[in-house]
């Protein structure tokens, strides 16, 4: 029997097969893009153009990429410069699809353990004392 991997090179010339590590690549260091707060809570879920699909499982996450999008964006780009990647677009996910996909995963990883009430309640105030910080260097012209 074939490898997949095998059957694949067969289908695609190096070029495509170097392409395809690196959508894979992005796929993977998501976590190191958005951090692990945002990740544990969301995942890439497709490549379209220049635009990675995110899905996230609670609108405040999705606040949360948007508010941490330029950096993101940056660790992208400077990561993954050949796959031209310039825009994010975030949508939520149905959550009892999106929690059981991510509990199968951290089943596999042996690290199950869904995200608490107080898990998020903190990140959000992490981000509400972030962006007082930011009004207040703006206001001070640092």
């Amino acid at each position: 029997m074939e490898k997949a991997g095998d059957l694949l090179k067969s289908f695609l010339n190096n070029s495509q097969m170097d392409t395809a590590k690196r959508y894979s690549s992005l796929f993977r260091s998501w976590g190191e893009a958005a951090g692990t707060d945002i990740a544990s809570h969301s995942e890439v879920i497709d490549i379209k153009g220049d635009t990675v699909l995110v899905g996230v499982d609670h609108p405040g996450w999705m606040q949360m990429i948007h508010f941490k999008e330029k950096n993101i964006l940056r660790y992208l780009k400077k990561q993954f410069p050949e796959l031209g990647i310039c825009k994010l677009h975030v949508k939520l996910i149905e959550k009892d699809i999106y929690q059981r996909n991510k509990m199968s995963e951290k089943k596999e990883r042996g690290t199950a353990s869904p995200g608490s009430k107080k898990e998020f309640e903190k990140v959000l105030q992490q981000l509400k004392i972030s962006i007082e910080n930011n009004d207040k260097n703006f206001k001070e012209g640092k």
